[in-house]
């Protein structure tokens, strides 16, 4: 029955369905991670955090929504310790948590990076590491091949030397593309991220196309995050225009479409499960505050990064008083008074710290509400602002 909705109580029956069914390789492991979010949030626990160990990076984006100056950095805080990681780290896991995105900033810059990545490997955590790609050295290589991670993210800001000098204030293309090379020789899973911005968008089909031929699993993230206050950035500086955000759009479902017809893909089939006893959740429409959160630079606790503006610190013990701090927060979650009645709000697929700009109920972002409204025209009857 291809509508079927299946029922389990536990991730083994999940799995023993996924077998008979045939059902393998990256869906597989989705819906598994799926399951385990859900059965978390039922239960009120953590299961997956992302750790921001520092804002500074060895790039200067002109579009980057955390990464921090040494200066603007000392306005705001200190970096913490490695000792000060290793006591979050061990009361995150004690709490339940059993994945991890570690990032920044450039998170392979923070001086204590090898002994908190193997502290968390050693408590048994599955690890991803998102990283712009410069500083995956020989060495570091050799590293991961000994604590090897879950994945290595690489985030893409240009298809030659002089589009990554101009985005990021860096000569680092080449840098960037040794270091994918090594990755796949170490056999170290790799994934290749790139979010469309103002600074890179003339660059467009030069970058979809070195995406392709590079034949790691890739992600393009149509999203666009407003910048934390202390960046002393602005989202009208770098979104993307949305002519070309829809010309990305348009080309890379081509291009999707091309690789279907050109080579074997792994086939998404059609499976819905619930959980026993599982009821309807409240709160954000996603698992941030349900069942994962983010520890900022400074340790402070938020649902996710986006939602910088909802912050706990966890500092000197304190996580689980911070969690359950942020979960009753987020359960206050409220749709925005201006998209409960908007004739686009099928259509508005953004996330809700996207939405609102980073703030809790706060108002609509209007850069979301334009794009919204160019790229899915229809006749609502609404008046456009000035």
């Amino acid at each position: 029955m291809p509508n079927e909705i299946r029922e389990f109580d536990s991730l083994i029956d999940l799995l023993e369905d996924l077998d008979r069914e045939g059902i393998e390789g990256y869906q597989r492991k989705q819906l598994a991670d799926r399951f385990m979010m859900r059965k978390a949030r039922m239960n009120g626990r953590p299961y997956c955090a992302s750790f921001e160990l520092t804002p500074l990076c060895n790039f200067n984006c002109k579009m980057c929504y955390m990464h921090l100056t040494e200066k603007q950095l000392s306005k705001e805080g200190r970096l913490l310790s490695t000792d000060e990681w290793i006591s979050i780290i061990n009361q995150a896991v004690n709490a339940g948590v059993m994945a991890v995105d570690v990032t920044g900033g450039e998170c392979l810059t923070h001086p204590g990076f090898k002994d908190i990545y193997r502290y968390l490997a050693g408590r048994g955590v599955r690890i991803s590491v998102l990283t712009n790609g410069q500083l995956l050295t020989d060495e570091m290589i050799d590293f991961f091949k000994v604590y090897p991670p879950s994945v290595v993210q690489i985030s893409l800001y240009g298809s030659s030397p002089e589009a990554y000098l101009h985005v990021t204030g860096r000569d680092a293309f080449q840098d960037v593309m040794d270091a994918i090379d090594r990755l796949k020789a170490a056999n170290i899973p790799c994934k290749i991220t790139m979010t469309p911005n103002r600074f890179m968008q003339n660059d467009t089909v030069q970058l979809l196309d070195l995406l392709h031929s590079l034949e790691v699993e890739y992600d393009i993230a149509f999203g666009t995050l407003s910048a934390r206050p202390e960046t002393e950035r602005d989202i009208a500086d770098y979104i993307v225009d949305n002519q070309v955000y829809r010309e990305i759009k348009n080309l890379e479902m081509q291009y999707r479409e091309q690789d279907r017809c050109n080579k074997p893909v792994d086939v998404i089939r059609p499976y819905a499960f619930r959980i026993k006893d599982e009821v309807e959740f409240k709160g954000l429409p996603c698992y941030a505050g349900g069942s994962s959160f983010h520890i900022n630079w400074k340790g402070e606790m938020t649902p996710c990064i986006p939602y910088y503006s909802v912050a706990h610190s966890v500092l000197n013990g304190r996580l689980n008083e911070a969690w359950e701090w942020i979960k009753h927060m987020t359960a206050e979650y409220a749709y925005p008074d201006e998209c409960k009645f908007c004739s686009y709000r099928d259509v508005c697929s953004v996330c809700p710290a996207e939405r609102t700009a980073g703030i809790l109920n706060g108002t609509v972002n209007p850069f979301v509400c334009k794009r919204c409204k160019e790229l899915n025209p229809i006749d609502c009857g609404c008046k456009e602002e000035e």
